[in-house]
C-alpha cells in the first residue's frame, strides 16, 4: 500500500508509464520451464498495479490478463495460520531460519536447523499449509481434500475482495511434475515437521499456487 495524499496521481500515472514502456522490451530472464504450462505464457504480458492505502488503483500495461499466483500464494497462507495459530506456535513449528540454498533445496532441508526454515521457502511454505490440514485422520476422503481446498483458496479471495479459481490445466502441469516438492514434504515428515497427509497437501498447495490473479488482484492483496 502507498500513501499518495502530497503526490498528483495523473504525473504519477505518467511516471508509470514511462516506467512500463522503458522496461517492458527488456528481456533478461525467462519463464519457469520446468512447469510446462508455464513455459507457454507470453513472455511480453508485462503490467504494473499499485493499490493505495485509501484504495486508489493505477493500472498500467496489461492489467486485464490473469496469471497463476505462484510463490506470491505462500503470504497469504502464512497470514491464515498466523490468525488460526499465533506466531510463538509459527515460530515452534516453522521458524525463521535463513538460507543461501535455492528455494526449492532439498539439501537445505536436511542440513539447516529446524528443517523447515521459513514459511516463504518451499519446505515451509509446505509445512505451513500442513498445519491448516486438521482432518488428517480422513485424508483419503475427496470431501476432506476438497474443504481444505475451499479454506486456502476462499482466504486468498478474501484479501483480494473477490472470488479467486484454480486454472485446472495450470494445476494439472504443476502437480504432474511435483515430484520435487513430495521429496521434500516426504523429507519434512521424516523429521516430523510435516502435519498433515503429504499427497493431500501437496496437491492443494498447488492448487494453491495454481490460482489465477490479475496484477490489480495481487496489488490490492
Amino acid at each position: 500500500m502507498l500513501q499518495l495524499e502530497h503526490i498528483n496521481l495523473e504525473i504519477f500515472h505518467q511516471d508509470m508509464e514511462k516506467i512500463h514502456t522503458k522496461l517492458k522490451n527488456i528481456h533478461t530472464g525467462k519463464n519457469a520451464d520446468y512447469i510446462p504450462a508455464l513455459k507457454k505464457v507470453d513472455p511480453n504480458l508485462y503490467a504494473i498495479s499499485i493499490c493505495t492505502i485509501d484504495g486508489t488503483i493505477i493500472n498500467v500495461g496489461d492489467v486485464k490478463h490473469e496469471f497463476a499466483i505462484e510463490s506470491c500464494s505462500k503470504v497469504f497462507t502464512l497470514a491464515l495460520a498466523l490468525d488460526t495459530f499465533g506466531p510463538k506456535i509459527l515460530k515452534n513449528k516453522i521458524g525463521n531460519f535463513t538460507s543461501d540454498e535455492k528455494f526449492n533445496s532439498i539439501c537445505a532441508v536436511d542440513k539447516t536447523k529446524g528443517h523447515t526454515i521459513n514459511s516463504f521457502n518451499n519446505s515451509g511454505a509446505l509445512a505451513t499449509l500442513s498445519l491448516l490440514d486438521d482432518e488428517t485422520s480422513s485424508s483419503s476422503s475427496s470431501s476432506s481434500s476438497s474443504r481444505f481446498e475451499k479454506r486456502i483458496i476462499h482466504n486468498m479471495s478474501q484479501f483480494a475482495g473477490k472470488k479467486l479459481y484454480v486454472n485446472n490445466n495450470i494445476y494439472g502441469s504443476e502437480f504432474s511434475h511435483s515430484e520435487h516438492n513430495l521429496a521434500i514434504a516426504y523429507l519434512l515428515k521424516s523429521y516430523n515437521r510435516f502435519y498433515g497427509d503429504v499427497n493431500k497437501c501437496v496437491s492443494v498447495y498447488t492448487k494453491q499456487c495454481s490460482t489465477m490473479d490479475t496484477s490489480e488482484d495481487i496489488a490490492v492483496m
